[in-house]
């Protein structure tokens, strides 16, 4: 009960920072959250959960397994990630990103019935929904106030810890591909709107 107890307070504590999603939970997604005292889950966890969820099954993976998973969905399929207009930015359908956020939650990392570019980018869903920013709060100032300076902003990111700054590295390296000038052309999410979207997920 007392485990049981921390988990559900932490939790609590989580999504009054956050905020609710304005839609209404599914069957699924509220079987999900009764049992959320008594298992882990990729979605709604602190960072560090996740990685060692997966420690049995990817044993060598310094990051989150959920985040290869989710781009290479994106750049390798053939799902049209990198010519779809409006990319991160236009909302998926919703019951689809249910039910693939609950087929991950459950182990099963696999693309089936998912046709949809946007279906994937609930990978800014997963940074949201994370129980800590990737950045700490502590930083925000700071960071705001070193991003017109790339090396006082890459000084300021040597702060949080190592798995956080590697999660990081990663969705900045893999958002560099859709910068491209024959993306950008398809995509029409230019740098500046896609960190108006994605920033505040970190």
């Amino acid at each position: 009960d007392m485990i049981a107890k921390y988990i559900c307070l932490g939790r609590l504590a989580a999504i009054s920072k956050r905020g609710l999603h304005g839609k209404l939970s599914s069957v699924a997604e509220i079987e999900t959250a009764a049992n959320a005292a008594f298992n882990l889950y990729m979605f709604s966890e602190p960072l560090g959960t996740t990685i060692h969820l997966q420690e049995q099954n990817y044993p060598n993976k310094k990051i989150s397994f959920i985040l290869p998973f989710l781009t290479d969905g994106i750049l390798v399929l053939v799902l049209g990630g990198m010519k779809c207009e409006g990319n991160f930015h236009a909302p998926g359908d919703g019951d689809l990103i249910s039910k693939l956020k609950l087929r991950i939650d459950r182990g099963y990392y696999t693309l089936e019935n998912v046709n949809d570019p946007h279906v994937l980018a609930s990978l800014k869903l997963w940074l949201h929904e994370l129980c800590d920013p990737l950045i700490p709060e502590e930083l925000h100032n700071d960071c705001i106030n070193a991003s017109p300076y790339p090396p006082a902003l890459c000084y300021s990111m040597r702060k949080p810890p190592t798995s956080n700054r590697r999660v990081v590295l990663f969705v900045m390296s893999f958002l560099q591909f859709f910068l491209e000038e024959k993306v950008l052309a398809s995509t029409k999410m230019t740098a500046a709107n896609m960190a108006l979207v994605l920033a505040p997920n970190l």
